[in-house]
């Protein structure tokens, strides 16, 4: 055996045996598990406290239902950019599906066709102008022709 192959068995056996006795001896009792249990305590005692504080909080009907809408099983990745599907129904006319409604301060938003749109945005691919939204349906207005669909709120079956 060569002087190299020695000096790193002979490391190894200090490692080890340094690393036992570190374990053996900290075993013993430890005067800083007073303090960790006094922050335990601590911690205890907020999270009680904050536990109170929050079961004083009512939240809205809207606020309750977005809750409950984001605790449901999502069947879609929301963060999957998805392309507009856009079919045709037997009146030769779009097919649009609303699916989300958005409110964020005054601005509202439509999903459609899984993207997300404002008044005045034109819905793809292009023929139809956004003209009203509301939580129950989203008026789109024809370009070209002026004809007005009203699009009602698709939910998913079962939910």
């Amino acid at each position: 055996m060569s002087t190299r192959e020695k000096m790193t068995i002979l490391l190894a056996v200090v490692v080890l045996l340094f690393g036992g006795l570190h374990i053996l001896l900290n075993n013993r009792a430890d005067p800083t598990n007073l303090t960790k249990s006094a922050n335990q305590k601590r911690i205890v005692a907020f999270v009680d406290q904050t536990r109170n504080d929050l079961a004083a909080v009512s939240l809205s009907e809207t606020e309750t239902q977005a809750l409950a809408a984001a605790a449901r099983e999502w069947n879609e990745s929301p963060f999957v950019e998805r392309r507009p599907t856009l079919g045709k129904r037997d009146d030769d006319a779009p097919a649009f599906k609303y699916t989300g409604f958005l409110k964020m301060g005054k601005r509202q938003f439509a999903i459609v066709n899984g993207q997300e749109y404002r008044v005045g945005d034109v819905v793809a691919p292009g023929s139809y102008k956004v003209e009203s939204i509301k939580a129950a349906n989203v008026v789109l207005r024809g370009r070209t022709e002026g004809d007005r669909i009203i699009v009602p709120v698709e939910e998913e079956p079962g939910k």
